[in-house]
């Protein structure tokens, strides 16, 4: 199992551990933090698009295909009957004329199949558990999930 650990070091910043690295993350002003760490929802679509980059990175580096003037970008569709709410993910790999036209969808079909966080948002039904412990003792937990209908046991 793998494991993180966040803490809060003040205001609305939490710090995240995990392998040995350390993630900040805090809110806008307005919204009572002070703007010096990427939003929680940023950093979430960060890791959607700059996983399927380092994917597509890798199979160029490893089909020897430049990389350097390849830019992708990822639009987010809101649902428009429920503000706040987002559909689709749209990324899109602006290749340079270089690129061999004809290694194109196998460039696409390994690099989304290599690509974990885009495989857990697309092929996985997830489920989260909070557990509440209080003074160390577990009290209760919540499992949310397509499959839980947000089952709460105390």
């Amino acid at each position: 199992m793998k494991c993180l650990e966040l803490t809060f070091p003040g205001r609305y910043k939490t710090k995240i551990a995990i392998d040995g690295f350390e993630l900040i993350t805090d809110y806008p002003i307005e919204e009572g933090g002070d703007n010096e760490f990427a939003k929680p929802w940023d950093l979430f679509l960060a890791s959607v698009a700059s996983c399927h980059g380092i994917h597509v990175l890798t199979w160029c580096a490893e089909n020897s295909i430049p990389y350097k003037d390849i830019k992708l970008t990822m639009d987010i569709i809101e649902d428009e009957e429920r503000e706040g709410k987002y559909t689709d993910f749209i990324i899109e790999d602006n290749l340079p004329e270089s690129f061999p036209r004809e290694r194109i969808s196998e460039m696409l079909q390994e690099t989304t199949e290599d690509c974990w966080v885009n495989r857990h948002l697309t092929e996985y039904e997830v489920r989260v558990q909070y557990n509440i412990k209080h003074a160390g003792e577990e009290i209760t937990k919540l499992v949310k999930g397509p499959k839980e209908k947000n089952k709460l046991g105390e």
